[in-house]
């Protein structure tokens, strides 16, 4: 595990507290019963809620924090909004979203400011980015699966807010599910060694507007770090004297959306995780109305590379 430096400050005449706790090293009980958390934490209020509902907060209040040696971030009660100076926050309560390259966000509904007898701890799970211990060294009984979640029928365009759970097999670790990224980034972390044999794992995936699917037969070698690619095409647009042609719609058959050539040529197109081996069409059409189709193999969880396609422009 990496040695990281934290520096301690004070706010002035704080009316408010959060203990931050880094569950997984607490987990693991390689930092004590409150391990506090590795990087730079955001705190953000993202909505009022009130009896006659919840009140979303654009942009949000973004508060103003200081922490100590042990986790625990401290505030004076203020806050900007964009790009305001900084304001004294209202009372009443509070949806409070923490934020973090290291950790998946964690919510918690509060009265602000907050029953200074009962400030709260918010326990803090790993994020695809999150420094894990080196797996190659047999006393790390770990096993992590990971992968990035790309909107299917488009270019490199990722899906954040998903939520990635393991199913099979059963685990009860805190961290068999975890809440894509900025980059659609997930991983799981699974608490078996290389002693343990290979298996398939079984997911399933909840996307951020409320549908979902589940991937079965992806194959886990304990102890490693694993990853879950998606299906993909790549290549790139020229004319007949090798030159780049940006904005060529590419399309694949039988697979709904469309992607689009870049200022260099090139592309990408994206699948579900669940698509299957198939011989498809690819095209591309270019603003002008000419196009050119190929015929290409589409491997599941694979990245095939298409030839380039060679259009003659006016």
């Amino acid at each position: 595990m990496s040695v990281h430096t934290t520096v301690e400050t004070f706010i002035s005449t704080p009316i408010a507290a959060v203990t931050l706790v880094d569950q997984f090293i607490q987990v693991r009980g390689s930092g004590g019963a409150f391990p506090p958390p590795v990087g730079v934490i955001g705190f953000q209020f993202t909505a009022k809620t009130q009896q006659s509902g919840e009140m979303l907060l654009d942009p949000p209040i973004v508060l103003t924090a200081k922490t100590n040696r042990g986790g625990v971030f401290l505030f004076a009660g203020g806050g900007t909004i964009g790009d305001s100076p900084e304001l004294s926050i209202p009372g009443g309560r509070y949806r409070l979203q923490v934020t973090s390259d290291y950790y998946q966000p964690a919510t918690l509904d509060l009265d602000w400011p907050p029953d200074s007898t009962a400030f709260p701890t918010i326990l803090l799970k790993p994020a695809f980015a999150y420094p894990f211990p080196d797996l190659t060294m047999a006393s790390n009984q770990l096993t992590l699966l990971s992968g990035n979640l790309y909107l299917s029928g488009a270019d490199r365009s990722p899906i954040a807010s998903a939520v990635v759970t393991i199913t099979a097999p059963v685990n009860n670790w805190p961290f068999r599910s975890c809440t894509t990224d900025g980059s659609g980034g997930w991983v799981l972390v699974i608490p078996q060694g290389r002693s343990t044999p290979a298996f398939n794992a079984s997911l399933h995936f909840q996307l951020p507007d409320n549908s979902a699917f589940d991937v079965d037969g992806v194959p886990v070698q304990p102890g490693q770090a694993n990853s879950l690619p998606q299906t993909a095409l790549t290549g790139s647009v020229l004319n007949t004297l090798g030159a780049p042609i940006p904005g060529a719609a590419i399309t694949v058959s039988n697979v709904a959306g469309a992607s689009t050539s870049s200022r260099n040529g090139t592309w990408s197109f994206y699948m579900n995780l669940d698509q299957v081996d198939v011989q498809a069409q690819v095209s591309a059409v270019l603003p002008s109305g000419q196009s050119q189709s190929q015929n290409i193999q589409i491997r599941n969880r694979k990245t095939v590379l298409v030839p380039p396609f060679q259009i003659a422009t006016q």
